[in-house]
């Protein structure tokens, strides 16, 4: 993004952009929820920042973002629908330090606050919706020798708002997803170099339970084992 270079060691940036995203095919025409009269949401995007380089193998990296969505596409009771707008504004803290080959440090840090209006009054709306205030998330990776690479994340995300479609009342109730902290972890093995390497890749190393959909759990732990190849 440009930006203004107030020093050898920081730059201020600004930057406003608009967004489009039209339907899927499955949300206007497929078997669950259509709805062929569904219109395109548009967005526009607001954000101010600073980048900061306190020493040479330092980054910090702060910035604030405002955004607003019109006919925001969403999921009902009674299939897919435009709400009116979602405004969400909050604050990314991004910091790396790259001073040892064997140990990269990664951290970021998400705030964010919003509303999501369902019509075009102020009377008919909701938090935004399966989105933590709060999230983090803490890396370390790095290049142990020509042969072996790795990468070990912790992920946290703070409670999230969420509906439930109650078939007794056959109405809409908003619910409160837990927290949860997950950790992940990956090792590769570079047998030929360039063409082929083994990797273990394991999501949620502690099996921890957790939702990101209401009555949906999330992956428990996951190993994969595999082989990637390129071809010269």
């Amino acid at each position: 993004t440009p930006g203004w270079h107030f020093s050898e060691k920081g730059r201020l940036y600004l930057s406003y952009s608009t967004g489009f995203k039209a339907p899927t095919l499955g949300q206007l025409f497929g078997q669950w929820g259509a709805n062929p009269n569904l219109k395109p949401q548009e967005s526009t995007n607001l954000e101010l920042g600073t980048e900061l380089k306190p020493l040479k193998h330092l980054i910090i990296d702060l910035r604030y973002f405002d955004r607003t969505i019109t006919d925001l596409i969403i999921l009902d009771r009674l299939g897919y629908a435009n709400a009116n707008a979602q405004n969400d504004q909050g604050l990314e803290l991004v910091v790396n330090y790259t001073k040892f080959s064997k140990a990269n440090i990664h951290f970021t840090y998400g705030y964010v606050d919003g509303m999501m209006r369902l019509d075009a009054t102020n009377e008919d709306s909701v938090g935004l919706l399966r989105r933590p205030k709060h999230r983090f998330t803490l890396g370390l990776s790095g290049q142990l020798n020509e042969k072996w690479s790795y990468s070990l994340t912790a992920i946290y995300n703070g409670d999230r708002n969420d509906v439930y479609f109650n078939p007794i009342t056959f109405g809409q109730e908003q619910v409160t997803l837990d927290s949860y902290l997950i950790v992940n972890g990956f090792v590769s093995y570079v047998i030929i170099e360039n063409h082929l390497d083994a990797y273990l890749d394991i999501k949620n190393m502690s099996g921890q339970s957790f939702q990101e959909v209401y009555g949906f759990n999330g992956l428990p732990n996951t190993v994969l084992l595999g082989v990637r190849a390129s071809l010269p």
